[in-house]
């Protein structure tokens, strides 16, 4: 099963599923081993979301996807969660479930994320940690007073 929309600022997002299953057109069609590309609005892949199974509603208005939900970015950036729901209206990935974040070699975990699909702009809702194991942490405060 494959899936796309195209808006006026062209290509958006590309679905993939093994399998895709409906019990009525009213009904989210059911998905399975799932891949959705986030498109810059030409041919470059801004970031790449995969799971094991997910639904989407009958208008493509919104997307469940559920275990071993990845996201990856054309970056490197990778965030990992067992649930994440994509609004095409927002232009927003979401989850309330306990999830981690990988940049670079450091990460950061905690429950409830918010961030755009190329995970550049993010709102961590608590229980936020940041592990630091490739950045000097005297570099960051230093930037950080240079803002």
């Amino acid at each position: 099963m494959v899936m796309r929309q195209v808006t006026d600022r062209g290509l958006q997002w590309v679905l993939h599923s093994d399998r895709g299953q409906t019990a009525n057109s009213t009904d989210p069609v059911q998905l399975e081993r799932l891949r959705v590309d986030f498109f810059d609005g030409q041919d470059s892949v801004r970031s790449t979301l995969t799971s094991k199974r997910g639904e989407i509603d009958s208008r493509a208005t919104t997307l469940l996807a559920q275990d071993s939900v990845v996201v990856v970015t054309s970056e490197g950036d990778r965030l990992e969660t067992d649930v994440l729901r994509w609004d095409p209206v927002r232009q927003r990935v979401t989850t309330q479930s306990f999830f981690r974040f990988y940049h670079g070699k450091d990460y950061i975990t905690g429950t409830g994320f918010d961030a755009d699909p190329d995970l550049k702009s993010y709102v961590i809702e608590k229980n936020l940690v940041i592990t630091l194991r490739g950045t000097d942490p005297a570099a960051l405060l230093e930037e950080e007073e240079t803002r």
